[in-house]
């Protein structure tokens, strides 16, 4: 902030840092740790989100790994089913919990005692199938009819066509309960194995 603020493009950034972490629960151990990243700030296109993602690709295959799979979640599909289902925030939390766990009969429990359209209940209660290709992915359009999931989709789509453009589509695979605890992430998230 203190550098860029003038600047007029996007920012591209990285880091390797120590990082500190007061947690009480971290009682006898250790509270330093090493974190590395990158920071795409001011592009907030899919092209960015493709170059972010084909980064994490090139990089582990400059580690040395050849077997890996990077897997994107979007948030903004469960944000704007929950946004319709007009849920309070702590039964999102724990819904979200229960989902990014795969607990199908935690999800479907707390559901019934929700009174929110049955077609949504069923679109939450397949939220920790939704994984795999983006075939599998496209399987989710069909299941909601809301403009902001329907939207996370249409990212999804675009960004796997970027990967695609670099040669990297098939690192990657997607999972929609795949969700962050940190409430401030929007779009897309991603874990690799």
């Amino acid at each position: 902030a203190k550098y860029y603020m003038d600047e007029e493009g996007p920012v591209r950034l990285c880091y390797l840092e120590p990082a500190f972490i007061n947690s009480t629960s971290y009682q006898g151990r250790l509270k330093e740790s090493t974190q590395t990243g990158a920071e795409l700030i001011g592009d907030g296109s899919c092209d960015g989100d493709g170059e972010m993602i084909a980064m994490v690709i090139a990089s582990l295959q400059a580690a040395g790994l050849k077997e890996f799979q990077v897997e994107l979640g979007q948030v903004e599909f469960y944000r704007g089913l929950v946004e319709e289902s007009g849920m309070d925030e702590g039964t999102q939390e724990k819904l979200r919990e229960l989902i990014e766990n795969k607990n199908f009969f935690g999800v479907e429990e707390l559901l019934t005692e929700q009174t929110i359209a049955p077609e949504l209940k069923q679109v939450f209660l397949k939220l920790p199938e939704l994984l795999g290709d983006i075939g599998q992915i496209r399987v989710a359009r069909s299941l909601t009819t809301n403009p902001r999931a329907l939207a996370a989709i249409d990212r999804l789509e675009q960004i796997q066509e970027i990967l695609d453009c670099y040669g990297l589509g098939d690192y990657v695979s997607y999972d929609l309960g795949m969700l962050s605890k940190y409430s401030y992430y929007t779009g897309i998230i991603f874990k690799a194995y």
